[in-house]
This record gives structure tokens, sequence and C-alpha cells, in this order.
């Protein structure tokens, strides 16, 4: 019995970890790539279960390359140095953004909670709308970068994360655009519904003033009790 729980539970917990892989990989990549973020949008627990995941999965892609390249030694020390300079980077951007929105908090200066983030300054200079920023230019450009350094052989993990990161972050792009797109159009629905319901109450209003409607109380069961 315990031999089978410990299976259904090692089972439980890699499934669970391969559905947050995903969204792990895609705020390792937004940090670097937009500022301001939302309180809840970027949580402490969102900003370390990213940092273990992509960690776990660079362990898993090192221990892969170690069994498939002979010449392993050279490149796991040049891998190690570049992805101990991401890691630390990571780090401090992490607590520069959290440092932000504490400030923003301590000078109760009112920012939307779920924000994912502001594009940074550098993009505003091509003067693109923000929409396709958001949607395509942003996960398109960490795509291309992978591809390149991929095609490079700099550092292969390093290429494999940023090219999963863009199209999981582009899917989720895709899917926070149509989600606010439909919140708009439902508050724009029930704007639309509530005018026209003050319409029909002033209507209303405008006949029970006339002479011709009258409005007489009725009796009812409970009145006389």
């Amino acid at each position: 019995m315990t031999k089978k729980f410990l299976v259904r539970l090692s089972k439980r917990l890699i499934w669970r970890f391969l559905l947050a892989l995903p969204e792990c990989f895609c705020i390792s990549l937004e940090i670097f790539l937009r500022h301001h973020f939302g309180v809840r949008y970027l949580r402490w627990g969102n900003i370390i279960t990213s940092f273990c995941g992509v960690i776990v999965a660079f362990v898993l892609f090192d221990f892969l390359y170690i069994l498939a390249k002979p010449d392993w030694p050279k490149y796991m020390i040049r891998s190690n140095v570049i992805e101990a300079t991401l890691i630390l980077l990571f780090c401090a951007l992490s607590i520069w953004h959290k440092s932000v929105m504490l400030y923003q908090l301590h000078q109760h200066q009112h920012h939307y909670s779920q924000c994912p983030g502001e594009t940074m300054i550098l993009w505003r200079w091509i003067r693109l709308p923000e929409v396709f920023l958001f949607r395509f230019f942003e996960p398109l450009l960490v795509f291309g970068i992978g591809l390149t350094l991929f095609n490079s052989q700099i550092d292969g993990l390093i290429a494999i994360w940023l090219i999963f990161s863009s199209i999981f972050l582009f899917i989720k792009r895709q899917i926070q655009f149509y989600a606010e797109r439909t919140m708009i159009l439902d508050l724009i629905d029930s704007r639309t519904r509530s005018e026209r319901l003050r319409g029909a109450l002033q209507q209303h209003n405008r006949a029970s003033e006339e002479e011709v409607f009258t409005v007489e109380p009725v009796e009812t069961p409970m009145q006389n009790q």
C-alpha cells in the first residue's frame, strides 16, 4: 500500500509540475521584458515558483545533455556561467519589481493589481501599437533570439529556455487579450442595459404623473394580520 501510494503521489506531483511549468517559463521571461507589474499579477509565490521551475528544468536539460554529448565538461563550464548570470539577474530584477510595487503602495498610487506590466521604453520608441507589442512583438522577439542562440551553438539550454518561454508566452498573451476583450464587451453590454432600463423607468415615471394614469393601493392578506 505504501509503495502504491508513493507512486500515485509521485505521478500527481509530476503532472502538477508539468502543468505549472508553462506559467513558470512565462513569468521567468516577463520579468526581463516588462516593468510596473500589478501586485496580484507578480506575487512572491509566482516568483519563487517560477524560479524553482526554471532551475529544475535547467537541471534536467543539463542531465540530458550530459547523456547525449561526450564534450559535456567544456560545455557545462560555459553554460553554468551563463545560467548563473541569468539567475542572479532574475533575482535582482524580481527584487527591483517588488520594490517598485511597495513604493507605489507607500505613495498611495493607484495601480491595476492584475496589470501584466508595461512595455519597456526602448520598445515605445518603435511607435508600434501597445496591443501589437503585447501580443506579438515581445514573444516573437524572444523566439528569434532563442533561434539565433540555438543555431550559433552559443548556449543550447538558454536557447531552449527562450524558445519554449516565447511559445508559452505567446499563447498566454492571446488568452489574456481575449479575456480582457470579453470583459470589456461585458461592461459595454451592462452599461447599455442599464441605460435602457433607466430610459424605461423615466417613461414609467412620466406616465405615472399624468392625470389619466392613477395608482391606487391594493390591500393584501398580510395587511390584515
